[in-house]
Formats: C-alpha cells, sequence, structure tokens
C-alpha cells in the first residue's frame, strides 16, 4: 500500500512538472490547472494564520501571485507542491502579523445554529470541546500547529514537511514526534 502511495505521489509530482513548464512557457491553461490543482491545499495553510474568510482568499491570490512571479527560482519543477506550501506558510504568517490580534471563534460552518440552539448539552459540549482544542492548539507553536495540519490534514509526508518549512527530514521527523 506505501508502495502505491509513493508511486500516487510521483505521478502528481511529474503533472506538477508538466503544468510548471507550461506556465514558463506562457500557457495560462497550465496555470489555471496548478491553481485548481493546490487552491484548496494553499487555503488550508493559509487559514491556520488567518482566520478572516475575506482575507484567507487575498492571502491565497498573494501566494500565487508571488509563486508564478517566482517560477524561475524554483529548481526542481517536481517539487512545486512542497515550495508552493512553503511560500503559503509564510505568506500566512506575514499577513498574521500585519493584522492586529483578534480572538479566535469556533465557525459551524453550513450548520444552522437554530438547530443547534434547541440543544442546550450540545452546544455546551461543543464550546467544552472547542476551548480544550484551542487551549491545546495555542501550546504548539505556530511550525507546530502547521506539521499537525499538513501530516494529518493533508497527508504530507515527511520529506514534503521538511521542505515545506525548510528544514531537514531528520528535524521533520522530531517536530512531528
Amino acid at each position: 500500500m506505501g508502495e502505491n502511495k509513493t508511486r500516487d505521489i510521483d505521478a502528481e509530482a511529474a503533472v506538477d512538472a508538466r503544468l510548471v513548464a507550461g506556465v514558463r512557457t506562457g500557457d495560462a491553461a497550465a496555470a489555471a490547472s496548478l491553481y485548481g490543482r493546490h487552491c484548496g491545499t494553499v487555503r488550508f495553510v493559509v487559514a491556520d494564520n488567518v482566520r478572516n474568510r475575506d482575507d484567507i482568499d487575498d492571502v491565497v491570490q498573494e501566494v500565487f501571485a508571488r509563486a508564478f512571479g517566482r517560477l524561475d527560482q524554483l529548481t526542481e519543477a517536481t517539487r512545486f507542491r512542497a515550495w508552493l506550501l512553503q511560500i503559503a506558510r509564510r505568506a500566512a504568517i506575514d499577513a498574521r502579523r500585519a493584522r492586529v490580534r483578534q480572538p479566535a471563534t469556533l465557525s459551524l460552518g453550513d450548520r444552522d445554529v437554530i438547530d443547534l440552539a434547541e440543544s442546550v448539552d450540545l452546544v455546551a459540549e461543543v464550546g467544552d470541546l472547542a476551548n480544550g482544542l484551542r487551549a491545546g492548539l495555542a501550546g504548539l507553536s505556530t511550525r507546530d500547529r502547521a506539521v499537525l495540519a499538513m501530516t494529518i490534514e493533508l497527508g504530507f509526508s515527511l520529506d514534503d514537511v521538511a521542505a515545506a518549512l525548510d528544514i531537514t527530514h531528520g528535524n521533520a521527523k522530531v517536530v512531528l514526534h
């Protein structure tokens, strides 16, 4: 099973490399494809540091603008994803530093708040869980939260984590541990 995952990752990296080559020659469709392939992951990485949805959208656009503007600096096109996510992490940190600290809020997403209000116990339980999660995550460094998100939510390998954070494979292993 691990061998299949490695082949899938290699195939994805090869597709990225072809698209990067296209973007470098001015192919707008290749740029759109790269954006489509990685926008969700970039959004997730950015959302770790930026809470406001409008700000997240702005930072995601900034990430792709930076990446496409610096594509000539990418030495290994097969490492595009890790390189892009490193840019995303740095842009998100820049955005976080630029804004005034705001208290974290629990987003219920598409769930109907009125339905939740009907069950006082459920609302209290969700609030307690959210407070516990916030407290636990607050104790971690931004880097450690990012590593957890990359490995658990995004399925990154340790090599991808190392590249995204600009650290060695061994350091990525220690950070994850």
